[in-house]
């Protein structure tokens, strides 16, 4: 009788939602990016690529939002922007 071991390997990652109102510019990014969204945007949240939360910011404007992302590394980035109504869209940042 064989004996089969499995490993399952548990890892954090984003889901792309396809709601499609929100936008990320300029993407690639050096040292700031803009949220723009037809939806009231109640606060953003950028990951890593390993799942960890790097920056929070809440929103006090309507549709653009500014957002300094100078002291983080370069690489990639998901951009979770959460909008009135319990809605969320995630966006993949890269970070120049």
């Amino acid at each position: 009788m064989k004996r089969v071991i499995l490993s399952i390997i548990m890892c954090s990652y984003a889901l792309f939602l396809s709601a499609g109102n929100s936008e990320v510019f300029p993407n690639p990014a050096i040292d700031n990016f803009t949220v723009n969204s037809s939806d009231k945007i109640n606060f953003v949240e950028v990951y890593n690529f390993l799942g960890t939360k790097v920056l929070e910011a809440t929103i006090t404007g309507e549709s653009a939002n500014f957002i300094n992302i100078s002291n983080l590394s370069p690489g990639r980035y998901f951009v979770k922007v959460h909008l009135e109504g319990n809605k969320l869209e995630v966006i993949q940042l890269i970070k120049k």
